[in-house]
């Protein structure tokens, strides 16, 4: 695939079959982390991988737990939307091949949000360049991750304090491709010289 194609063509891919990704391949996913822009070359990035079958579980436990406690905040029709979903969800991480916590280094940059969304957004296209679908679990600024409970990660994955976790990424081989979606017209979000 050309550079373009990859853009286009990725997808958050949720349903993954269970299977094992050559270390070859995982290490070039985390090897393109690195070549993400940071403020001031800062790469206050940590690439936390975790593919143990229990790790995994627990982590899609945690993630369960945090919609679940979500939904009995919401109304009605949201909170059944997202109850329905109770299997997809706890499926999409744990039948996951291995997933990455991106843990972020606050001191070493200001910008350290916009850092780490670029890092993980190399790796998820170096994912589908491979072949291997990806989605990324914001634990920092949804509405979730009000609910999603950090310190038992920290604690289950030793990760010092004062490093704050901002997002996971899931990966794996997609159990099927979702349709592209609706994107808005060019037309619609370029302005030219003046809004």
């Amino acid at each position: 695939m050309n550079f373009q194609e990859i853009v286009r063509t990725r997808r958050s891919i949720r349903r993954f079959k269970r299977s094992e990704i050559p270390d070859t391949k995982i290490m070039a996913i985390l090897d393109s982390a690195r070549w993400a822009p940071s403020y001031r070359n800062s790469q206050p990035w940590h690439l936390l991988v975790v593919h143990s079958p229990e790790d995994l579980e627990f982590i899609s436990k945690l993630y369960l737990e945090s919609y679940l406690k979500l939904a009995d905040n919401l109304k009605d029709n949201e909170a059944s939307a997202i109850r329905a979903m109770a299997d997809m969800l706890k499926k999409e991480v744990s039948d996951a091949s291995f997933t990455v916590i991106m843990i972020a280094d606050p001191n070493r940059s200001i910008s350290w949000p916009i850092d780490l969304s670029m890092a993980s957004q190399n790796m998820m296209l170096m994912a589908h360049n491979l072949g291997i679908g990806s989605s990324f679990i914001d634990l920092t600024y949804s509405r979730m991750s009000s609910y999603f409970n950090k310190e038992l990660m920290r604690e289950r994955f030793n990760i010092p304090e004062g490093l704050v976790i901002f997002s996971m990424i899931v990966f794996g081989i997609p159990e099927e491709i979702p349709r592209p979606p609706q994107r808005k017209s060019l037309s619609e979000i370029i302005h030219y010289g003046r809004w």
